[in-house]
């Protein structure tokens, strides 16, 4: 009889493991209620106590058996339970990559629902632009329409604009090769397998270890996790692209838009009398009685410097001088009034 068990025991550890563990919680039951007998505690006779927790050792060792799942719910492969297993992680990873096809199927249908109307919007825009001055040339003396055209080219340009930076389209775009790629891997990945089990009787070592089978799960594995991998790294690197566009877009209009200055010298007659007043395009914008001034906060583009005073006689007089000023720029005018 003990070498029975022993054989049974070397021939199956897993079941050795398990019925060492009841024998060791049967004796301690039958202790703890001859310890009881004994005292007269009857509670604690009909309430015995738990049996000791099971270490984390032991149950790795004792517990765990073929039926269970290990790490991300992929079935361990045992000997005995071998093709049962490989197949059991074959349709998990078929499913998982199933299940990632799914996923760019619906958010492809999300950009796409979104992208489509703002994209035809952009055209229809574009088109209206081109329009505008046709039916406005069309019909003289009707509404002014002019002005229109450059309206919608620049609603347009938004749409364009809010599209490329949010990645609406290249999304959808992404999505969808991405998932065609998932769908090929999964379709060949299949037929692999197909091909790796019909050959098993031309291989014994192959039908003892499975090592070719479980090479191929782990590159097809591999595989779905490349490819998600390799479209999330795309996205970051859009997104990316899309920000440092922006900022560039954004600075070199606040470059072109920063204002300058303009030092306006006077330079007065003897016949000259009272304030000269300082205009720019037509507006006043400071009053001295000689020297110069600086005007702060000009926006780049042309102007006008004017120089408006009066003469002995009550007469106007005035010097204009037309600049132009760059963004940023400092430009030096001298007006002389006669």
């Amino acid at each position: 009889m003990a070498t029975a068990s022993l054989e049974s025991a070397n021939s199956d550890p897993w079941a050795s493991a398990d019925q060492h563990e009841r024998g060791i919680r049967s004796d301690l039951a039958n202790s703890t209620r001859r310890l009881a007998t004994e005292s007269g505690d009857d509670e604690m006779s009909e309430n015995p106590p738990p049996p000791p927790e099971t270490s984390k050792k032991k149950w790795l060792k004792g517990n765990l058996q073929p039926t269970h799942l290990g790490a991300n719910g992929i079935r361990i492969p045992r000997e005995d339970t071998l093709d049962a297993d490989l197949q059991a992680i074959a349709n998990y990873l078929s499913e998982k990559a199933r299940e990632a096809s799914a996923w760019y199927q619906r958010a492809k249908a999300r950009k796409k629902s979104i992208s489509l109307p703002i994209r035809w919007g952009a055209v229809g825009l574009f088109a209206a632009s081109g329009f505008v001055p046709i039916v406005d040339s069309a019909f003289p003396g009707g509404i002014e329409l002019g002005k229109l055209g450059y309206v919608t080219a620049a609603l347009a340009a938004s749409l364009l604009g809010l599209d490329r930076y949010s990645g609406l389209t290249s999304g959808w775009v992404r999505y969808v090769t991405t998932d065609l790629r998932i769908q090929r891997a999964l379709a060949d990945f299949q037929m692999d397998w197909v091909i790796a089990n019909s050959c098993l009787h031309d291989d014994p070592e192959e039908v003892r270890c499975g090592q070719k089978r479980l090479v191929l799960l782990k590159q097809f594995n591999q595989k779905i996790a490349d490819l998600v991998a390799t479209e999330t790294l795309e996205w970051a690197t859009e997104f990316q692209n899309a920000l440092s566009a922006l900022e560039r877009a954004t600075g070199e209009r606040r470059d072109a838009e920063q204002p300058g200055l303009i030092h306006v010298k006077v330079e007065r007659g003897a016949s000259v009398v009272g304030d000269v007043e300082i205009t720019l395009d037509g507006h006043p914008r400071e009053r001295i009685q000689r020297g110069s001034v600086l005007l702060r906060s000009v926006p780049p583009g042309t102007h006008e410097i004017a120089a408006v005073a009066v003469d002995q006689n009550g007469d106007p007089c005035s010097a204009v001088e037309t600049v132009n000023l760059a963004a940023g720029a400092t430009v030096k005018v001298t007006l002389q009034l006669e």
